[in-house]
């Protein structure tokens, strides 16, 4: 059995995109702040939907041609996704990775993936983000043992940037992912995939 999840994939033009309006915020971040983070590779970018610990592949299978029946009705609205900005996750106090945030997605309680979390085998995730979904997308890891980081300090160097450009996230696949632990960071592997 393996820890997986589904996500949202951004599309080429997007990462492509996201990527140049990163490279002096986090060029910024290394040279003034002496933040030591490990990027996210762009190819690896995404927004969980539903996370799993551990699924067979014979469970895999069954839940990924429920996905796809899903995804050719076009049930997932997530062009309607509204994104924040730049966060700290879980807080400044804690910090342990940077992410791009976005509001809580109300209209996640009408997908059909919310009314199955409980039959197999989808009850094998973890279901209670998918009825409060809040996406978002991790791009920078802090290291273990990261100290507390000033809100206001945050604030003021975000700040400085120019806002994160309209429109500019633009999610056009959802995708089935095997996620293995390493020493440095989780690996994933892209098992299935299917244009929203």
């Amino acid at each position: 059995m393996n820890r997986c999840f589904l996500g949202f994939e951004l599309s080429v033009k997007c990462r492509v995109d996201l990527e140049s309006w990163l490279r002096p915020i986090f060029k910024r971040m290394q040279e003034e702040l002496n933040w030591q983070v490990k990027k996210v590779l762009p190819m690896n970018w995404h927004a969980t939907l539903l996370f799993f610990p551990k699924l067979k592949p014979e469970a895999r299978e069954i839940a990924w041609n429920q996905v796809v029946s899903w995804t050719e009705k076009k049930v997932w609205n997530v062009e309607d996704f509204q994104w924040r900005g730049l966060e700290i996750w879980p807080s400044a106090a804690n910090p342990k990775l940077i992410c791009l945030g976005g509001d809580i997605f109300k209209s996640s309680q009408l997908w059909p993936l919310a009314s199955s979390l409980k039959a197999f085998p989808f009850q094998a995730g973890h279901g209670e983000p998918v009825l409060s979904y809040r996406p978002h997308i991790t791009l920078s890891r802090f290291p273990r043992g990261r100290k507390r980081i000033e809100e206001i300090a945050w604030r003021q160097f975000i700040s400085l940037h120019t806002p994160l450009p309209k429109n500019l996230i633009q999610l056009d696949r959802i995708s089935f992912f095997i996620s293995k632990r390493t020493v440095q960071n989780p690996v994933y592997m892209r098992e299935r995939t299917i244009c929203l």
